[in-house]
Parts: structure tokens; sequence; C-alpha cells
């Protein structure tokens, strides 16, 4: 959300992205504890195995590389997120960008 810093009167939204969570399949009924902390790990070993770009998390770098093209040189950018942002992908997007910066809130 793009605020006018002298008067604080919102602007409007410089980016945004509409997204939708596919459904995850049932586990089987008849699963056991042991069965269903395998299937957690394998899920967990290949989503880490998954590229930065194809991950949901990766909206946080849309979003700074798309505002930081649309605002002018001298313009001070400064993104809130909500802890899900809190990514070392995003940090290091951040360190690249002159003139933005961040605040992660976490609790």
């Amino acid at each position: 959300m793009a605020i006018e810093p002298e008067q604080g009167q919102t602007l409007g939204l410089l980016w945004q992205k509409l997204g939708n969570r596919e459904h995850k399949p049932k586990p089987p009924k008849d699963e056991t504890p042991k069965q269903k902390k395998q299937r957690q790990a394998s899920a967990r070993k290949a989503a880490r195995k998954r590229p930065f770009t194809e991950k949901e998390s990766y909206k946080w770098v849309e979003a700074l590389c798309a505002v930081d093209k649309q605002v002018e040189a001298n313009t001070r950018v400064i993104h809130v997120f909500d802890r899900e942002g809190d990514i070392a992908e995003v940090f290091d997007q951040i360190r690249q960008l002159q003139h933005t910066g961040v605040l992660v809130r976490a609790g």
C-alpha cells in the first residue's frame, strides 16, 4: 500500500497477487502414526528440493521487484511483512535494492 508521507493518506496498492492453494490429498484412513510420520518427512524433503522460484514464499521477492520497478529512484520503500516473509532469499533481494527497507511483524 502506498502512503503519502506528509499527510499519511493512502494512495493505493502498488502490487497485489491473488492465489489459491491446491488441496492436499487426504491421507489413507488406515495410516499408522509411523506411516504418517514417514509421509510427512518425505513431503518436507521434496519441498526443500523445489527451487525457491516455484515456492509460494517467492511472492515476497516478486513484490519487492515489482514495486522497485514502479517507484522513482528517490522514493524510499518500506515493505511490511508478516513473519512468513522472514526468509533468507527475501533479505538477499532487499540488500540488492538501494531504496528498499523491510519491517517483519514477528508476533
